[in-house]
């Protein structure tokens, strides 16, 4: 077996994100899947909880148009997206 970099990181991305995906336009709207629960909900920022970890979605104008079997639009402009794996968090 062929262990390399690529064989290696596409494992860990796979098993991080396993059944969470997102897709989103910088400055545009969002849509998250895999979402156990919303953590914070604000109109300048959003924490979506999900089972390796949290996404916080920051902008303006934020907004949750659909919130649903574990799946969350979001609407407003998001400015950024950072995913911060369980057990990471305040390190």
């Amino acid at each position: 077996m062929n262990l390399n970099k690529e064989t290696i990181l596409k494992g860990a991305v796979k098993e991080l994100f396993f059944s969470a995906r997102c897709s989103f336009v910088p400055l545009g709207n969002g849509y998250f899947e895999g979402v156990k629960t919303v953590l914070e909900y604000t109109d300048r920022k959003i924490l979506l909880q999900f089972k390796n970890g949290e996404a916080e979605i920051v902008g303006e104008k934020l907004g949750i148009d659909k919130y649903c079997d574990g799946d969350v639009g979001v609407s407003g402009c998001i400015q950024s997206v950072v995913f911060t794996p369980k057990g990471e968090k305040n390190k």
